[in-house]
């Protein structure tokens, strides 16, 4: 919604969950929508996705967190499938960050925004940081961090994320 509110045009969006994905059509209303998993997106040929989502200025993405909280087992379910509560398809979670990172070679926007959870800067979740920072450079993105409280951005809770933004190193001036 901050993209929208920003002047910002929301051209497409790849959600799994339906209950979200009918929140998100109803609130974003984008050209292309793709109610599936991101493995799943990042399996269609380039030539059969409209052209428009290549090259596009911003890809956001927010995935799945719940190996990285703090809260429960967190490393006990670390390379280990499970499912979502909502009854999704069985996947290992801590991998979908690296599917979305896929999704930003696939599209090649010119900056990646990627939201997550505190507790992946903390402990040994640290080595997916790097991980996530060197897959990044390998597909041509340089990488920053940001730790992020929302209320010091309007919303009304006291959140910390983890914010990763990357710029495509053939942006920059």
């Amino acid at each position: 919604m901050g993209y929208k509110l920003a002047g910002y045009d929301v051209i497409g969006g790849v959600e799994i969950d339906k209950k979200i994905a009918a929140v998100y059509k109803k609130n974003m209303k984008p050209k292309y929508f793709y109610e599936m998993g991101v493995a799943d997106f990042n399996k269609i040929p380039d030539h059969e996705l409209p052209e428009e989502l290549f090259g596009i200025d911003i890809l956001d993405g927010s995935p799945p967190c719940s190996s990285f909280s703090m809260a429960g087992s967190r490393e006990k379910k670390w390379g280990k499938k499970t499912y979502f509560r909502e009854g999704q398809e069985e996947q290992v979670l801590d991998d979908l960050f690296f599917q979305f990172i896929d999704t930003a070679k696939k599209l090649k926007p010119k900056v990646v925004v990627a939201e997550n959870v505190k507790g992946l800067i903390q402990g040994n979740a640290k080595y997916y940081v790097k991980l996530i920072i060197n897959r990044f450079k390998e597909i041509g993105y340089e990488t920053q961090i940001f730790l992020l409280n929302a209320a010091s951005m309007g919303v009304p809770q006291r959140r910390e994320r983890v914010f990763f933004i990357a710029q495509r190193t053939e942006e920059k001036s």
